[in-house]
């Protein structure tokens, strides 16, 4: 077994256990060779405390998302954890150093078994870690490479399935987006920030648009006492996160979407992963009349970026006043004054994203079939995604598959 507190040991070839190729469970390390790397090292189970320590040291420098933070992927390591998926963490070393990170997950489902990005579900944007230094050198081949050599490393996989893929890497081709993926259901926006207020302001609203916010919030003003915060504090932004939860969870109910965060180990994980990203790594803003939030966001800091993980009004009398968008306005200025180059609305192609946004971005799904049956799945898995991308640009459709999916699942089908 390989000593886990070692976060460069030497090339070796150490033999897998098949646990979990046979149950998904069980502590598992293990190294083989793929070029142009040295060596890579495949660990399960409990990670020793250095080893930790040194992986959140690699991600702190790494060319990654916010979503690849080692206070996100360890906050939602635990929480999928199960009988059903293992976190795996696969390192790449070449001259002896650490060069690509992948925080994975191998999961069993009741045909197939696959192996994908850990806290996939909850992330926006999914990705490898690399080394900057490494990172013109991290080519499509090799990207193949070294996830099929993980697959047999864990053994049993029918199907590496990486979604929610961004094209570029800190201005790089993302060397696991090939010309066979395929592009996710949803896009994502931002707001690139540049100039002074007054004309970067009138670049992304009208005239018409930014007198009518004026008024608005004068007429919010008339209704009690308003404040917009920042925050950074990790208690205040556990506090704003939750109360965001809350709200999106009264929302998805009346749409008959369902809710992550209903299962209370996400949902914990979440807070939890903001309180650790606390104080540079988190954000968390509000507008609040007579000290009672009418509009709160919250999200994650990387570099001169800032993203917007979610975003809630309260939806009461004040909302006539549009309170989400003058939180949106006064983000915007403190950003601006803080040195902040983008506000990334990140994943959903919801319209205010569209009305605000001067950014628009594709996002990409990269399957690698292992197996016949990972073949299959492969097929099935670009059926679905051509079927939400169709309804999604058809309303009428999508009208009549958001009053189709609360029935069905009431009576119990799985949608």
């Amino acid at each position: 077994m390989e000593d886990q507190n070692v976060w460069n040991p030497a090339p070796a070839a150490i033999g897998v256990s098949g646990a979990i190729s046979q149950g998904l469970a069980g502590q598992h390390a293990g190294a083989a060779a793929c070029a142009p790397y040295d060596h890579v090292r495949v660990l399960t189970g409990e990670l020793a405390p250095l080893l930790r320590e040194q992986m959140a040291s690699f991600a702190a420098s790494a060319v990654r998302t916010p979503f690849q933070s080692h206070a996100w992927t360890s906050a939602f390591r635990e929480a999928e954890s199960g009988e059903r998926c293992v976190p795996v963490e696969a390192i790449a070393y070449c001259d002896g150093e650490p060069v690509v990170m992948l925080p994975l997950l191998a999961c069993k489902a009741q045909a197939f078994r696959y192996l994908t990005w850990q806290a996939h579900t909850p992330s926006d944007y999914c990705a490898p870690l690399v080394a900057p230094h490494f990172l013109s050198r991290f080519e499509v081949s090799d990207a193949a490479a070294l996830m099929r050599t993980v697959a047999h490393e864990i053994g049993g996989i029918d199907l590496v399935y990486l979604p929610k893929m961004q094209d570029r890497l800190d201005g790089a081709a993302n060397p696991l987006v090939t010309k066979d993926s395929w592009r996710f259901y949803a896009g994502s926006h931002a707001i690139a920030i540049e100039g002074n207020w007054e004309n970067f302001y009138a670049s992304i609203r009208s005239p018409r648009t930014r007198h009518s916010l004026k008024r608005k919030e004068k007429a919010l003003r008339k209704m009690g006492e308003v404040t917009f915060t920042i925050m950074h504090d990790p208690e205040q932004v556990v506090r704003v996160a939750q109360e965001c939860v809350t709200l999106k969870a009264r929302q998805l109910g009346r749409e008959g979407h369902g809710n992550l965060f209903a299962d209370e180990r996400m949902h914990q994980a979440l807070l939890e992963a903001m309180r650790g990203a606390c104080p540079h790594g988190a954000w968390a803003a509000t507008v609040e009349l007579d000290g009672k939030s009418v509009a709160a966001a919250f999200g994650m800091i990387q570099g001169d970026a800032w993203l917007m993980y979610q975003f809630a009004m309260t939806g009461g009398p004040e909302s006539k006043c549009s309170p989400g968008q003058l939180l949106l306005v006064h983000l915007l200025k403190e950003c601006l004054g803080r040195g902040v180059r983008l506000l990334d609305f990140a994943l959903g192609d919801e319209a205010y994203k569209f009305d605000w946004c001067n950014t628009h971005n594709q996002l990409h799904t990269t399957a690698i079939a292992l197996t016949p049956t990972g073949h299959l799945v492969t097929l099935g898995l670009r059926m679905r995604e051509h079927v939400r991308i169709r309804l999604a640009r058809n309303p009428s459709m999508l009208r009549l598959a958001k009053r189709i999916k609360p029935i069905l699942q009431r009576a119990g089908v799985k949608v």
